[in-house]
């Protein structure tokens, strides 16, 4: 079940600062693979892997068409709840806590 405080906008933010966590990376392979150098297969796999955000673009054009975004939450499956797990990891560690400290 999705979490009540769960928004679109919360997951657009996650995936910016997910952006801007592989962009340098990813930029740098990007780089090396026009001037026609090498890579590895550990980087070549990132890009495939980490380093490729279209799930998680795709997860969230699903989520803004939908007509029900709880119900759209709770109905993922596959590549597209992995997404919503990735965005989910990042926005978990940019929110501060509401928590209260006890005196």
């Amino acid at each position: 079940m999705a979490s009540p405080s769960l928004t679109l906008a919360d997951l657009e933010k996650g995936l910016r600062l997910l952006e801007n966590e592989v962009n340098a990376r990813k930029e740098e392979i990007l780089s090396r693979l026009h001037r026609q150098e090498k890579v590895t297969d550990e980087e070549s796999d990132w890009l495939d892997d980490a380093g490729n955000l279209v799930d998680e673009k795709d997860l969230i054009t699903a989520l803004g068409e939908a007509k029900d975004f709880d119900n759209a939450i709770n109905e993922l499956e596959g590549r597209r709840k992995v997404a919503l797990e990735r965005l989910k990891s990042k926005i978990c560690v940019a929110k501060p806590s509401t928590k209260r400290k006890r005196k």
